[in-house]
């Protein structure tokens, strides 16, 4: 069985450094970008199972990579969770969008809290 394969967008290293350290410990499969531009084509190359990504980025904004995503057909499919700063932790949940179902969870987030998010939401 393969592992499931984790792609993590966010414009701060220490997080996707931190988060990519942590779920390969898990034995998942793990690549990082720090540039939200190029996030789409990483995922059509790659294929994810699961996309982390930040909202709010300095190069692209997360819902405009989000949206690349999701006009690709290759990836249309594929979960993505929004982590994000622009949320309180009461609004942490699935969200609809004109691109699909997705998920949002608060920043700060710890990986614990994390990793109990996207397996009480079915994400892993």
């Amino acid at each position: 069985m393969k592992n499931k394969r984790i792609l993590i967008v966010d414009d701060e290293p220490d997080l996707t450094g931190a988060l990519k350290k942590e779920f390969l410990h898990l034995g998942f499969d793990v690549t990082e970008t720090n540039l939200g531009s190029s996030a789409a084509e990483i995922a059509a190359a790659w294929l994810p199972d699961l996309i982390l990504l930040d909202i709010q980025m300095d190069d692209m904004p997360g819902d405009e990579v989000a949206a690349k995503i999701r006009s690709n057909p290759r990836t249309k499919d594929t979960k993505i969770v929004f982590i994000t700063g622009l949320a309180i932790k009461a609004e942490q949940s699935p969200r609809d969008n004109k691109t699909g179902k997705d998920y949002m969870i608060a920043k700060p987030v710890g990986f614990v809290e994390l990793h109990d998010f996207l397996k009480t939401n079915s994400l892993l």
